[in-house]
């Protein structure tokens, strides 16, 4: 740690960190989602950077395409109630959490 404000990947995934994410995730995987969290490119990850990860809302864009890719059958981009419904019985999806919560939410 260098003490600059900032992380880079090696700070943020290192072994010595006692919360690294490191020995969950294989390193590939691990820049990826680095890659992901540096919105600007500058190859560190800055606060307001960090806390995206930290709110646990850094995945919910893949994973609702690939919700769409599942559930939108016909391809025109909009999921009808019946194409929910379908994908809802289609095994585990990790976007059936945000419907679940926006459902809570919404009194639906």
């Amino acid at each position: 740690v260098d003490n600059d404000g900032f992380l880079s990947f090696d700070e943020l995934w290192s072994k010595d960190q006692v919360s690294s994410p490191r020995s969950e995730v294989p390193e590939d995987a691990a820049m990826r989602m680095f890659k992901k969290l540096d919105e600007d490119g500058s190859g560190k990850i800055d606060v307001k950077e960090l806390l995206r990860w930290e709110s646990g809302h850094v995945n919910d864009h893949d994973v609702m395409e690939r919700f769409m890719q599942l559930a939108d059958t016909n391809g025109d981009q909009h999921v009808t109630v019946e194409e929910l419904q379908a994908a809802h019985g289609k095994g585990e999806n990790h976007a059936k959490k945000h419907f679940e919560q926006m459902a809570e939410h919404n009194e639906l």
